[in-house]
This record gives C-alpha cells, sequence and structure tokens, in this order.
C-alpha cells in the first residue's frame, strides 16, 4: 500500500512537470550547445535575472504542492489512508 501512496505521489510531480519535458531541447544545431540553458545562464549572472527565476522556481513548486493536496483530498474524501502521501507533502512544503 506504501508503494502505492508513493507512485502516486511521484506520478502527480511527474504530471506537473511535463510541459517543461516537452518545450523542446533548445539546441542550435551546429555544435550541439543548448542555447536555452547559455540564454539562462547569461540571465541568471545579473541580480534580476537571478531573481526572476528563483520566483519562477517558486512558483512551480508551489503549483506542484497544490496538485499533491489536491490529490491527497480526493484519495481522502475515497477514504484512503493518506497518512505517508501527507508526511511527504510536508517535507517538499
Amino acid at each position: 500500500m506504501r508503494r502505492l501512496w508513493t507512485f502516486l505521489f511521484l506520478a502527480v510531480l511527474a504530471l506537473a512537470a511535463m510541459p517543461a519535458a516537452f518545450a523542446g531541447n533548445g539546441t542550435n544545431g551546429t555544435n550541439g550547445t543548448n542555447t536555452t540553458m547559455d540564454d539562462d545562464v547569461d540571465e541568471m549572472t545579473t541580480g534580476l535575472g537571478a531573481r526572476m527565476r528563483l520566483l519562477q522556481l517558486e512558483r512551480q513548486l508551489e503549483r506542484s504542492i497544490i496538485q499533491a493536496e489536491a490529490v491527497i483530498e480526493t484519495l481522502e474524501t475515497r477514504g484512503n489512508n493518506t497518512t505517508n502521501l501527507t508526511r511527504m507533502r510536508d517535507i517538499v512544503a
């Protein structure tokens, strides 16, 4: 039963990360460098760029936590034991 809860929690987190996975690989095709990553790193060298990226990461984490809470709430209404999932959510939050 514990494996089921762990799997469900990880599945929710994976679904939350899917849009980023399908965004493209960002390679320019000439020498295989990742131009998207290079641009991101260049932007993060400034204080404003680093702050923006931190805010983006915080927002994505909050969205994932909200999705996990929705899954936990649904499972609780169905009468399932969600103590392990709640514990994992509390660690992440």
